[in-house]
C-alpha cells in the first residue's frame, strides 16, 4: 500500500487545499497603510463523495490565507469527489476528482 491508497471500508485522509486571499476586513493589507480593505473569505464549503454530501462547513475570517482543510472520510468504492464552495462577494468555485480503490 502507498500513501494516498483508498482502502474500501477504512477511513482515508484527505487534504483539501484552497487558494484564496481570505481578507479579515479587520487590518490592512501593508504594513503602515490605513486602508482597511472589506472583508472577502472563504464563507461556505460542501464536499460530495459520489453524489453523498462527506462534509459541509460554514466559515468566518478566522480562516487562514489559501487554507487547507484536512478530514478523514470511508469509501466503500472508487468514484468522484467533488468540492465547492461560496466566498463573501458570492464568488462560486468547484472542482471534482476522481478516485480510485
Amino acid at each position: 500500500k502507498n500513501i494516498g491508497d483508498l482502502e474500501p471500508g477504512k477511513p482515508s485522509l484527505v487534504q483539501l487545499k484552497i487558494r484564496h486571499p481570505n481578507i479579515t476586513g479587520m487590518a490592512p493589507l501593508r504594513v503602515g497603510s490605513h486602508v482597511i480593505p472589506p472583508a472577502h473569505y472563504v464563507s461556505d464549503l460542501v464536499v460530495d463523495y459520489n453524489g453523498k454530501q462527506i462534509l459541509k462547513a460554514s466559515l468566518t475570517f478566522s480562516v487562514s490565507m489559501d487554507p487547507a482543510f484536512r478530514f478523514y472520510f470511508t469509501p466503500q468504492e472508487s468514484g468522484t469527489m467533488t468540492v465547492s464552495g461560496m466566498d463573501t462577494k458570492k464568488n462560486k468555485f468547484s472542482s471534482s476528482f476522481n478516485m480510485q480503490i
